[in-house]
């Protein structure tokens, strides 16, 4: 697959490798088909993902299912190099003064919140950011960004609670359900309050949630 590439990255042994500027890689996810797309490679801060589908439409852009590559240059075959799933959200927003919708608020919030630590111990109720990337436009006006964040594997909680879809119980463990999620939004509200942060957007679109190693549901903010 061709593979598209940011000034973040540069490979030395991807024959097929050219260097591109991010925003004409974002330029490119939020315009082109997905069957144009998908199978394409991209690379954010130093790591590979290969796109998959588009997940979602935003209002400054799109979220992308996408795979990333685990492997060494030297060690590269088709079977084992894209093991992990991500959502990559990729975005072209105005910069207007003192907007909360700014992806550099966005990635600061990330930061303070520990998002990029893996070894942080309190933020289990947070999703991660594994890879990320900014740019302002030449003229100052615009800010090109692409975040890939860990794969909410149940989707969203608005999808999980639809008619025909649910969790996995008997009639007796919903209320032990719905109190485990509860309780993990706000232990995950509660971490955000403690660092200073108010999500302002606490909807059922932005609850993601996760199955656990035994079985658990646990929601990410």
């Amino acid at each position: 697959p061709q593979l598209i590439m940011t000034a973040a990255h540069r490979p030395e042994t991807k024959e097929a490798a050219t260097t591109t500027a991010l925003p004409a890689v974002v330029d490119r996810l939020l315009s082109m088909e997905e069957s144009a797309m998908s199978g394409k490679e991209v690379a954010i801060d130093g790591k590979v993902f290969r796109l998959v589908s588009i997940l979602a439409s935003t209002i400054y852009g799109r979220v992308w299912k996408a795979e990333m590559a685990t492997y060494d240059h030297d060690q590269y075959t088709e079977d084992t190099a894209f093991r992990k799933t991500v959502a990559l959200k990729v975005s072209r927003v105005p910069t207007l003064p003192h907007s909360l919708e700014s992806p550099l608020k966005e990635i600061d919030v990330m930061k303070k919140l520990g998002c990029f630590d893996d070894a942080a111990p309190d933020n289990r109720h947070i999703v991660r950011c594994i890879a990320h990337c900014v740019e302002r436009s030449l003229d100052l006006k615009e800010v090109f960004c692409a975040v890939a964040l860990e794969f909410a594997t149940l989707g969203d909680l608005f999808s999980c609670i639809q008619p025909g879809v649910g969790f996995k119980s008997g009639e007796n463990d919903k209320e032990t359900i719905v109190a485990e999620i509860a309780h993990g939004i706000l232990r995950g509200a509660n971490f955000m309050h403690k660092k200073g942060i108010a999500h302002l957007d606490l909807s059922l679109e932005n609850i993601f949630m996760f199955s656990g190693e035994c079985g658990e549901y646990y929601p990410k903010i």
